[in-house]
């Protein structure tokens, strides 16, 4: 199974969905989010170690992202 990690291909509003967020987040709705899909990436049997590394690193790119456009 192949996964678009590029954040460039993602607009704000398609990261918000993706992680299953609103637009009024805070961040502690972010850290929660992070913890949970760090804890389900890791744990996941069915990727190897090199996907579940580049998942991680969009997740944390990703979220990073929406941290930063919050703060504009």
């Amino acid at each position: 199974m192949s996964y678009d990690l590029n954040i460039n291909n993602y607009t704000t509003k398609d990261i918000l969905n993706f992680f299953g967020l609103q637009e009024t987040y805070t961040p502690q709705t972010l850290t929660e989010k992070k913890q949970e899909l760090v804890s389900v990436i890791i744990n996941d049997d069915n990727k190897d170690e090199q996907t579940k590394q580049h998942i991680l690193e969009f997740i944390y790119t990703a979220l990073t992202k929406l941290e930063l456009s919050n703060n504009t």
